[in-house]
């Protein structure tokens, strides 16, 4: 009986160093988050001296201090991990309603990489953005002038220079027109959702009109 015992208590603490040694391992693959050792340090003896206080239920667990330090650092470097993530998904989100207005921004970290997963889904996807606002700055220019022939405007060979500065005001009323999602009345709904549901990408990756 003693040595069964005996085994089983060989085979616990085998098992609790194999533990502690993956758990060190795994801390040291996570120091890109310790950018500042002393405050690092600092947080990790606050942490173990909170839980090695004979008030806290399970102070026991951490009496060996050793041991103690292990389970800190690794706590608070995950602890960070978190913290990274979250301030990561946040910015990235911020740069996707920055760069396309009228797409809503995914929710989770996993689908924003996927849509920045290469210079060519974005480049479609900046194509749509500019797009709408093609689409629109012709639309209002045909509800002042609705005989006007669009497609020779378009492709007009004629110089644009002496133009810009004409309609670089006008440019700056229809982008203003898009990201407050302003429309005319007879369009009966947010213009910018209209464009936003009218260009999408196909399995391929392709920019094509929802509607064909």
């Amino acid at each position: 009986m003693a040595a069964l015992v005996k085994r089983k208590s060989e085979i616990a603490t085998a098992i609790e160093q194999h533990a502690l040694v993956r758990i060190r391992v795994a801390t040291e693959s996570l120091s890109f988050v310790a950018s500042d050792e002393s405050e690092e340090n600092r947080r990790i003896h606050e942490k173990i001296e909170a839980m090695t206080d004979v008030a806290h239920p399970k102070h026991e667990l951490w009496s060996n201090r050793p041991k103690a330090v292990v389970m800190a650092k690794f706590e608070h470097r995950a602890e960070r991990v978190h913290y990274y993530f979250d301030k990561f998904h946040a910015h990235l989100t911020m740069v996707w309603k920055t760069m396309f207005p009228l797409d809503q921004a995914p929710e989770t970290l996993s689908a924003l990489f996927t849509r920045f997963k290469s210079p060519e889904r974005i480049r479609l996807l900046v194509r749509k953005e500019l797009l709408a606002g093609a689409e629109l700055a012709f639309a209002s220019v045909l509800a002042f002038h609705p005989t006007l022939d669009l497609e020779a405007i378009a492709n007009t060979r004629r110089s644009l220079d002496q133009y810009y500065d004409i309609a670089r005001h006008p440019a700056y009323t229809i982008i203003s027109r898009m990201e407050t999602g302003y429309a005319p009345e007879e369009l009966n709904g947010s213009f910018s959702f209209l464009i936003s549901n009218r260009y999408c990408l196909d399995p391929l990756g392709e920019l094509v009109d929802c509607d064909q």
